[in-house]
Formats: C-alpha cells, structure tokens, sequence
C-alpha cells in the first residue's frame, strides 16, 4: 500500500512529455516500454472531456462519438441539461463520467434555479455538474455574495457528487479575476472551470491565475491539438474540456503510435 500511495503522488509532469522522454532508456524490454507509453496517455486521458454542447447533435452522432468516448477512456463528456436523458442510456451506465453544464454561459440565474435544475439532471442520469458562476457580484465588488454562492453551489448536492464552478474569463479584468479567485481561498469549491466567451485560453493565463488560486483549475477551450493539451496540462490545469478533444486524441495517439485497442485493454 505504501508503493501504490507513493506512485499515485508521483506530479503527472513525468507523465506527459513526449514519446522520445529521456526515461526510456534503450535497454528496456520493448514490452515494458510499451507498458509505459501506454500508461502516460491513459494518465493523460482521464483528464481530458469532450464537450458536445451542441443543441442540433443528432442521435446517430451523439453515439458515434460516445463510443469514441469510452474507448479512449476519457475523464468525462460534458452536454446539455436536454441532452442528459440520451446520453445517460447510450452510456448505459459505462464510464466516463457525465457532466451537464448549468446556466451556460452567462450564469446569471438565481442560484436556486441552478440548483433546481441541476438535481433535476442529476434525477435522470448526470453524474457531474458544471455550474456557471454569476459574475454580477463580481462586477459590483459583492465578494461575499460571489463566495457564497460558489459554495452553495458545490454543497447543494452532496459530497459523492462531482460539482465543478465555471467561470467566464472574458467578462472580467486580470484585476478583477485575481480579486476573485483570492475572495474564494479557503472556499469548500471543489475545482474551478476556466473559458472564455470571446476566444480560446491560453497555458499562460492558467499559469498567471494560479499564482493566486488556492482551488484546482480547469480549463475550457477549442483546442484541436495535443500539443495545446499538453501545454495546459504542464500550465497546471488539472484537466482540460474541449469540443475537438477526440481530434486532440487522435493527434496524441499517432505520437505515441498507440492503437484504439490497445487503450480499450485493462488499465494498469
């Protein structure tokens, strides 16, 4: 139990370089370093979600990329509310997670709204919640207001359930993100969900917010690449939400030259 805690403390940095990494000597076992490239993606995988957001996604398509989903074991996918009911029976139950985004993108509901509508997702299949926090409060200095209903938010539907705060960059100043984000130090949120409505993140912006940030980050954004998902990943986003995820995968899975079946065996 001892080596597995300290394998599991091991900073996933080690996981995510490059197929050539120096930790592949060329003495190893051709097998064993199979094992290992094998084991850095899927560590990558788990925190990579597909979002289909989309209102017009067709059945047929929804489980084509559904399947996908599930075969590269990915941390999760994240949909509509309308769309939970679907989802939930194609997954049948299967991994990854399912996560319903709530008042996006603006957040500006009532809380009790958000609440009301998220319990109704959960009821019919949702395992997760992505909430959008309201940045009214934020705009009028209200930090107590933006504080509590963060943690309204992540404690209305109890501790099994995965709850995660989004957050609109783009309607805030760098001087009113850094005063938000230190207002929520020592908030019971679980983790943040950082997009932007006007355009794609950057690994420099999380690296930036974190320098303030006490909460686990997240970002959401259209990268189509694996290289733009390593570089969140090594800005220190704990995972990453995009629309072209699967492109982003197939990318990394040629890298790696792993194959489809090869990820559907047993995880290590």
């Amino acid at each position: 139990m001892k080596f597995r805690k300290k394998r599991e403390e091991i900073s996933v940095a080690n996981f995510i370089s490059s197929p050539s990494s120096s930790t592949i000597t060329p003495t190893m076992d051709s097998s064993l370093k199979r094992e290992f490239e094998l084991f850095k993606m899927r560590k990558i995988l788990k925190r990579s979600y597909l979002t289909l957001l989309q209102p017009t996604l067709k059945p047929e398509e929804a489980k084509t990329l559904l399947d996908q989903v599930k075969t590269y074991g990915f941390g999760g996918v994240l949909t509509l509310p309308a769309a939970i009911p679907s989802f939930s029976r194609l997954l049948d139950g299967e991994k990854p997670l399912l996560y319903t985004a709530i008042s996006y993108p603006h957040g500006e509901d009532l809380t009790k709204t958000k609440i009301s509508a998220a319990k109704n997702c959960l009821s019919v299949g949702a395992k997760g919640i992505v909430c959008v926090l309201s940045l009214s409060p934020v705009k009028r200095g209200e930090w107590k207001q933006v504080r509590k209903e963060g943690e309204k938010l992540t404690s209305a539907f109890g501790k099994k359930t995965n709850v995660k705060i989004a957050v609109d960059l783009a309607c805030l100043s760098e001087q009113e993100q850094e005063k938000l984000f230190r207002c929520c130090k020592g908030a019971k949120i679980k983790s943040f969900v950082l997009f932007s409505s006007s355009g794609l993140l950057s690994p420099l912006e999380i690296r930036r917010i974190k320098e303030f940030c006490s909460v686990p980050i997240e970002v959401m954004g259209g990268l189509d690449s694996s290289a733009e998902l390593l570089e969140f990943l090594e800005g220190g986003a704990e995972g990453v939400f995009s629309s072209q995820m699967l492109k982003a995968t197939e990318n990394l899975a040629e890298s790696y030259n792993v194959t489809a079946r090869e990820l559907q065996q047993e995880e290590i």
